[in-house]
């Protein structure tokens, strides 16, 4: 086996000149070693320049999964994906899972994107979103922690259903979202059928069927 050093994954024959990179990696020297690599048939030039082409495009691929692995997982929660089965602790501390059964999950990163939300479900309650189904999930996670605790959590007690909450941001990170809006996910059967950003009071009510 061809012991490579961090060299062999940054240099390339046309960078650095052919006879300096195969007398670096010893090739000229030891030709045997091209032959236990299992690449038999190359000449040590051949070898060197093949090699450094193949280890160069698996440093492509690593860079760009690297680089875009963050995105697609950002990207999990889209139409036809999965539901999925986050927990949270609502305002009151009970502990709440986002279920197969849910039809609408509401989500909030933003205290603007929260006051439509407080305004189209005045009037609703515990009973009445379980029974519509209805699921509100909140990113508080910017928030500072003496604030959460003595100016929001008592004002969020005092609304009659539960809201659940991401105290941290990996929590909602797969949640998508849009500055100033409301996301609205629709699910039937555990798969995602839709998802809405919603700006206002009207639509958002309208959207989850609430009368006006």
């Amino acid at each position: 086996m061809i012991k490579a050093s961090a060299a062999l994954f940054v240099a390339h024959p046309e960078a650095m000149g052919t006879a300096r990179y195969v007398a670096q990696q010893g090739f000229a020297e030891q030709p045997d070693r091209v032959v236990r690599a299992g690449w038999a048939g190359l000449t040590p030039h051949l070898f060197v320049m093949a090699k450094a082409y193949d280890v160069a495009m698996k440093s492509v691929v690593l860079v760009a999964f690297l680089l875009f692995s963050p995105l697609l997982a950002a990207a999990t929660v889209q139409v036809g994906a999965p539901l999925p089965a986050l927990t949270f602790k609502d305002q009151h501390d009970v502990s709440a899972t986002i279920t197969t059964d849910t039809r609408f999950l509401i989500f909030v990163a933003e205290r603007a994107a929260s006051t439509v939300v407080e305004t189209a479900l005045e009037g609703q309650t515990a009973t009445t979103l379980a029974a519509a189904k209805v699921r509100y999930v909140a990113d508080i996670s910017a928030m500072p922690g003496i604030v959460t605790t003595v100016i929001a959590l008592p004002q969020m007690r005092k609304r009659p259903y539960p809201m659940l909450l991401g105290r941290s941001a990996d929590a909602t990170s797969m949640l998508p979202r849009e500055p100033g809006k409301v996301t609205l996910i629709e699910s039937a059967n555990g798969r995602i059928l839709a998802v809405r950003f919603i700006a206002d009071v009207a639509t958002l009510r309208a959207a989850l069927g609430l009368v006006p």
